[in-house]
């Protein structure tokens, strides 16, 4: 094990993954950052949309990730992103997603979305459109987890209507960002 670790292969590839989850940290948290500048408040969201229903029975320990509707769930997202360009235009400041296998969830997405505030405060029904609209572009096959009803248990309050000078947000925005990049996932072996 120790011989194969030592590999330039294994090296480099340990490199990239580890500059790669930084590196996407690093501009998410760049680009938090400058919305930030611009505006002193925003709605920010918290919600991972799925492919299977949520009565879908968890794969068993073991059992490899199944791909065969992963060109599905692309052409599902491209149409997402066009919804969520079109509804929220001006007011939309920033998204970011991640695609990510879940043993219980298999592929879904995670996505951080930070709008304007005037006329986005309801903040928990609009994740609920977001819900109600990945039903609708994924046939029904869709739905969509809302983060923001359960804020309430956050430790860093960073959802719904926030300051975003407030060190409490960006803490929690900072958190956010390392969950969505998976700036935290890796494991340096060494």
């Amino acid at each position: 094990f120790i011989k194969v670790m030592k590999r330039p292969l294994v090296k480099k590839a340990q490199e990239n993954f580890e500059r790669s989850a930084n590196d996407n940290f690093q501009r998410l948290l760049n680009n938090v950052a400058a919305v930030s500048e611009r505006y002193s408040d925003a709605v920010v969201l918290r919600a991972d949309t799925f492919l299977n229903s949520k009565d879908s029975e968890p794969v068993k320990y073991g059992d490899h990730p199944v791909f065969g509707r992963l060109h599905e769930l692309l052409a599902y997202r491209k149409r997402f992103h066009a919804w969520l360009r079109k509804r929220f235009k001006r007011d939309l400041l920033l998204y970011a997603w991640t695609l990510e296998h879940g043993r219980e969830s298999g592929l879904h997405h995670h996505y951080l979305i930070i709008l304007k505030p005037p006329g986005n405060e309801d903040h928990v029904n609009i994740v609920n459109e977001i819900d109600d609209k990945w039903s609708t572009i994924t046939l029904g096959l869709g739905w969509a987890y809302n983060g923001n009803e359960a804020r309430h248990k956050q430790r860093y309050k960073a959802l719904g209507l926030v300051s975003l000078r407030d060190p409490n947000v960006i803490t929690g925005l900072q958190r956010i960002a390392s969950y969505v990049t998976l700036a935290g996932v890796y494991v340096k072996l060494n």
